[in-house]
């Protein structure tokens, strides 16, 4: 019901930011980095030694060099701080969306009188080139450490309106059909699931919700037990 395509794309458009930044900082980096050997080999500084931005240099080459020196020192700053400044932004995307989310699953069960289940999922990062992949940053903000924040701001919330909360196996909850007790990996395509016995379409994840909020009400069956 909450795709959260909008707060992913929101993510995502960020993360590009991000990493265009970190290239840009690199590259200046690089160029920093030859600027510190010329001007270093000229003024005979130790390797280590750092150039100081009041250091007389009568040289007008070496001059000017220093001058491009320090102003892409500065561009650096300031990059680092424009990327700072999105990682607060991304930040306060996951703290508004989490608590959007949290706040309706505590609604949900209080107004219901009922327990909250959620499944023990793990949250897997999207490898370079497969079709999910958005750059290393995204994955880096959509990761179980994102996964976590929001259990912990929802487990707190829960608990303290004194909502019970427990954590399901997550194994085949949109690929089985608890009603005919089937598991089938091919009844799920996409975002639809289909039990051939059932005969209808459902949306994949709201089977899967149905089936967690159903699992301690589950049993095997007679042939099996």
């Amino acid at each position: 019901m909450f795709s959260g395509r909008r707060f992913l794309a929101a993510i995502a458009r960020r993360a590009r930011q991000i990493d265009a930044l970190r290239s840009e900082i690199e590259h200046h980096y690089h160029k920093i980095h030859r600027l510190r050997e010329i001007i270093g080999a000229h003024l005979g500084l130790d390797p280590g030694e750092r150039i100081e931005r009041d250091l007389a240099i009568a040289e007008p080459f070496v001059h000017r060099l220093a001058v491009k020196f320090f102003r892409l020192l500065d561009r650096v700053q300031g990059l680092k701080q424009r990327r700072r400044a999105l990682y607060r932004k991304i930040a306060g995307l996951k703290k508004a969306w989490f608590g959007y989310l949290s706040n309706i699953e505590v609604r949900l069960a209080r107004t219901h009188n009922a327990a909250l289940v959620r499944e023990d999922l793990t949250v897997m990062a999207a490898q370079k080139g497969s079709p999910g992949y958005k750059g290393r940053t995204f994955n880096r903000m959509i990761n179980n450490g994102a996964k976590g924040q929001y259990l912990r701001r929802a487990s707190d919330k829960l608990q303290w309106n004194g909502v019970p909360e427990w954590t399901v196996p997550s194994y085949y909850t949109s690929s089985t059909c608890y009603k005919h007790a089937r598991v089938d990996l091919s009844m799920r395509q996409g975002e639809v699931f289909r039990c051939p016995q059932c005969g209808k379409d459902e949306h994949a994840d709201l089977h899967a919700a149905e089936t967690i909020g159903n699992y301690f009400q589950l049993r095997p069956l007679p042939e099996l037990a």
